[in-house]
């Protein structure tokens, strides 16, 4: 419990402000702390940069209200690089030098923050299994999509990102419902804005990497499968295709070695659809840097995903996989960016 008791977060909009925070009055030499923007309630939205090299890496997760579970991992790999101490006390002290000399890492763990916060009122410890069990995927699956199903709509439909005012405002004020998951307070699902731009979130985001123009991006989500990496994603072509997929399939490689539980099928493909407006291909498009997209399971797998799973291919191996403990869950997103960043300091992202 040790890692849970120095980076979980139980109240994410407030206190990974306070962990960035605390971490540039300790170490202002190595990092700063970021105003990426504002949220559409007035929230900070909060970055580190952390490295003085070339190499730019930015990190970014928390796109949906119930996906605050990347922000620990990415807290306890800060303090790695801050500390140049690993997850059970090893020296890494050479690893550390070499990558802060190579790179500078940007981290943005919680674009969301609006949502985290009503995610953080609705479960206990921002920890899933203590609001829901296996058998309860209706109302799971009701917490993070409503009031589409009652609404008629369709995520991943041409041209939707978002609820109306009307829609937002039938379901708060007049039925007094809570939105779900995906949605920001405003109603827009944030990975599906990457055309419109409707939400402030989504223009800081976009802004900020313009500005500071990465040479690689990797997106985090939380999702009630085993933890995977999906590559290529649908606008990877060629060259960026095979190149998503080494990275990916690195970083699959050391989790499973870690022993962490994670999917079986190492990394997956991502379903294509015509109308696609999410983060990893907007970057992939219009950055032309290494985009890459992962989901860390968020800790429940119900029993209507295990059984569908058995007669997929592409899913029946993690039928029976083990969910990830919290500290489990840190240590998967740990894994996945020392992958990620040592690959980094050799290839160049490239």
């Amino acid at each position: 419990m040790r890692l849970v008791n120095q980076f979980w977060f139980a109240d994410p909009a407030n206190d990974l402000h306070a962990k960035f925070a605390e971490f540039a009055a300790n170490y202002p030499a190595r990092c700063e702390l970021l105003k990426i923007g504002t949220s559409y309630r007035g929230r900070a939205i909060h970055g580190l940069r952390v490295g003085r090299g070339h190499l730019r890496l930015a990190v970014i997760a928390g796109l949906h209200s119930q996906e605050p579970l990347n922000a620990p991992g990415s807290a306890a790999f800060i303090h790695t690089l801050l500390t140049h101490s690993g997850l059970d006390g090893e020296d890494l002290s050479a690893w550390v030098e070499e990558t802060l000399t190579k790179q500078t890492l940007y981290f943005v763990p919680l674009v969301n923050v609006d949502g985290a916060a009503r995610f953080a009122e609705d479960v206990p410890n921002c920890w899933i299994p203590n609001r829901f069990h296996t058998t309860v995927w209706e109302e799971l699956s009701q917490c993070i999509n409503e009031p589409m199903m009652t609404f008629g709509l369709k995520r991943g439909a041409p041209g939707f990102n978002r609820l109306t005012e009307e829609q937002v405002r039938e379901w708060t004020e007049v039925r007094g419902r809570r939105l779900g998951w995906l949605f920001t307070d405003q109603g827009v699902d944030l990975w599906e804005d990457w055309q419109k731009f409707d939400a402030p979130e989504t223009r800081a985001l976009r802004d900020f990497l313009f500005q500071i123009r990465p040479h690689c991006v990797l997106e985090l989500h939380g999702h009630e499968r085993p933890s995977r990496i999906y590559v290529p994603i649908p606008s990877a072509r060629g060259e960026a295709a095979r190149l998503q997929m080494l990275y990916g399939e690195e970083m699959m490689t050391q989790l499973e070695e870690s022993g962490l539980p994670c999917s079986r099928h190492s990394v997956r493909t991502y379903q294509y659809k015509e109308y696609f407006q999410e983060f990893p291909d907007f970057v992939n498009l219009n950055l032309g840097c290494l985009s890459l997209f992962g989901e860390t399971c968020c800790g429940l797998m119900p029993d209507r995903l295990r059984e569908s799973a058995r007669t997929d291919p592409l899913n029946r191996r993690d039928a029976d996989s083990r969910t990830p403990t919290q500290e489990e869950i840190i240590r998967t997103v740990w894994v996945w960016l020392k992958a990620l960043v040592e690959l980094g300091n050799h290839r160049s992202y490239q």
